[in-house]
């Protein structure tokens, strides 16, 4: 077998073994190879470029709501299913100036949750949690601590809506 068949023998098989091993690499990656050796390296700078992987479940849109209240008059005004909070949060003063209120105070602001509110002869208690059950137990435990007449005045929820 002359010298040129020889050599072009061995060519092919290192340029077919290289290609088969470069075929094994994930994307980002390159083959590396030497006597008897091979592996896989990252491609410099390929990390940094790629984007990073997108979440693929469910997403879900935030619902806030807010109480306010003017103690002065008794009034209360609410809002629920708000996009933020500060939208939240005016809606409740103005529903509580509708109803007569002239210094309404927000008294809850909060996001894909529950409010309640306890009202006894001597306070107002309002809290917030995942559900309304909770939120009332909260309300009735602050304002039976230093009440002892207190009843539910009101309960709202606002929870999350999914949008995929």
């Amino acid at each position: 077998m002359s010298a040129l068949i020889k050599l072009l023998l061995v060519l092919t098989i290192c340029v077919g073994s290289y290609a088969a091993s470069a075929q094994g690499c994930p994307p980002g990656q390159y083959p590396v190879a030497g006597q008897g050796w091979n592996y896989c390296a990252p491609v410099p700078g390929a990390a940094a470029d790629s984007a990073p992987p997108q979440p693929t479940g469910p997403r879900w849109k935030d619902q806030w709501q807010a109480i306010a209240v003017d103690t002065g008059t008794g009034s209360l005004g609410s809002s629920k299913g708000k996009n933020t909070a500060d939208d939240a949060e005016n809606s409740a003063i103005l529903d509580c100036q509708r109803k007569g209120g002239v210094k309404c105070e927000v008294e809850i602001s909060l996001v894909n949750g529950c409010a309640a509110m306890a009202v006894g002869e001597k306070v107002m208690n309002t809290k917030g949690a995942p559900t309304e059950e909770e939120a009332v137990r909260k309300a009735m435990t602050a304002c039976s601590s230093e009440d002892s007449t207190c009843k539910v005045y009101y309960t709202q929820c606002s929870m999350p809506f999914r949008i995929q």
